[in-house]
């Protein structure tokens, strides 16, 4: 357990300095300890988000979703407040 924090607080570093790719290196040593801990999924999720790779955090939210499905208020604020506009509703504004 201790280890998998030491992993989540030096992602959580890397995250805040501008390095979402080695927060990732991280989450992932972290999730090979603990496949199932959900703050892990969620922060893979969001990192995956931010490095714009939907597709993968989608399944990692479906991963935690799956396992743990009381955290999906956390995952649809997470939604939110990271994934873009849909298209008509951008287009919508322009006018």
């Amino acid at each position: 357990q201790q280890e998998i924090e030491q992993y989540m607080h030096l992602a959580s570093v890397y995250e805040e300095s501008g390095f979402p790719r080695r927060a990732r290196d991280y989450l992932q040593k972290a999730l090979k300890i603990d496949p199932d801990n959900p703050e892990v999924l969620l922060r893979l999720g969001r990192v995956e988000l931010e490095l714009g790779n939907h597709a993968s955090a989608e399944d990692f939210f479906e991963r935690l979703l799956s396992r743990h499905p009381q955290w999906a208020t956390d995952v649809e604020k997470l939604k939110r407040e990271m994934m873009p506009q849909d298209a008509d509703e951008d287009s919508s504004m322009s006018m």
